[in-house]
């Protein structure tokens, strides 16, 4: 067992490699543009930052939560966004506030619907098996390098030292900063809204996820929860959802994770966790003497 000095060693380690890393790449990014190779490495910064900070330390990787940690909570990390999705959009197309159309929408699951001879709700639910099937592999390719860092080292170390509130503020805020260079410089978000409008709305739906992600991640052990909850809000946000939402007019300010609504929705979704904070296994959560808030 790690003594605290240590843990916060870790934490502070981490953070400054992740730094330094980071910065190396979104001087590639400026100045040679984006490119897979470099969202791959980027994606990748924090996972590398949590294996090197091992290194430095001398300590392994086992901690990072590698084991399933049981099959409800990672279909629970998969199924929360895909709700959260369904409650915004949904509202909007009902309210008018956004339009719906699959008329122009396109994927691979759509391909392989119109092969079969597939048409209404069968379609879709075939559709969007399909789709999950083929993005599973190539995204998680990009999250896992994140989830390391994230879910693997920074989240457990956190809660070791913390609250549970008070670890999944922190990595929330840490998540969506290191996300502002990409949105600064235009190669992440809406070119058409102001990022003084985005950056506030983008930072609370990564505080409200962080939350999420904090109570999945301590009650199964695992870190393939971040991976499936991440893999989730990527997916149905910008591959399903949002390709199949009609502008009209207020519409980019509600949905996407750029808009209010999932903003709300995923604050909600934070509350409901933190007052469940109970739950969570006392190993995995403050040490003895700190607040439970």
């Amino acid at each position: 067992m790690k003594t605290r000095d240590e843990i916060r060693r870790d934490v502070l380690t981490f953070l400054l490699v992740l730094v330094v890393l980071s910065t190396g790449l979104f001087t590639l990014f400026f100045t040679y543009g984006k490119s897979i190779p470099l969202i791959l490495a980027m994606m990748w910064s924090p996972g590398i930052a949590a294996i090197v900070t091992r290194v430095i330390h001398r300590s392994g990787v086992r901690d990072f939560g590698w084991g399933w940690g049981g099959t409800r909570f990672q279909v629970a990390a998969f199924a929360l966004p895909l709700s959260l999705c369904l409650v915004v959009y949904g509202l909007s197309w009902l309210t008018g506030l956004g339009g719906a159309s699959v008329a122009d929408y396109s994927t691979y699951g759509t391909e392989i619907v119109y092969r079969l001879g597939l048409a209404g709700a069968l379609g879709i639910a075939v559709a969007l098996v399909f789709q999950v099937l083929y993005s599973l592999p190539v995204y998680s390719a990009f999250i896992l390098g994140e989830e390391i860092g994230w879910s693997g080292l920074l989240t457990p170390q956190l809660a070791r030292l913390t609250s549970f509130f008070k670890t999944s503020l922190i990595v929330g805020f840490v998540w969506a900063a290191w996300h502002y260079p990409a949105m600064i410089g235009g190669f992440y978000g809406p070119a058409d809204r102001s990022l003084w409008f985005t950056m506030p709305c983008f930072t609370v739906i990564l505080v409200g996820c962080s939350f999420v992600r904090t109570w999945l991640r301590l009650k199964s052990g695992s870190l393939w929860v971040g991976v499936f909850l991440h893999f989730s809000h990527n997916l149905f946000i910008q591959d399903v959802f949002g390709p199949i939402t009609v502008d009209r007019g207020p519409t980019p300010y509600i949905v996407s994770e750029f808009g209010v609504g999932l903003a709300i929705a995923y604050s909600v979704a934070a509350l409901l966790l933190w007052k469940r904070r109970s739950e969570l296994p006392q190993a995995s959560g403050p040490a003895p003497g700190l607040s439970t808030i």
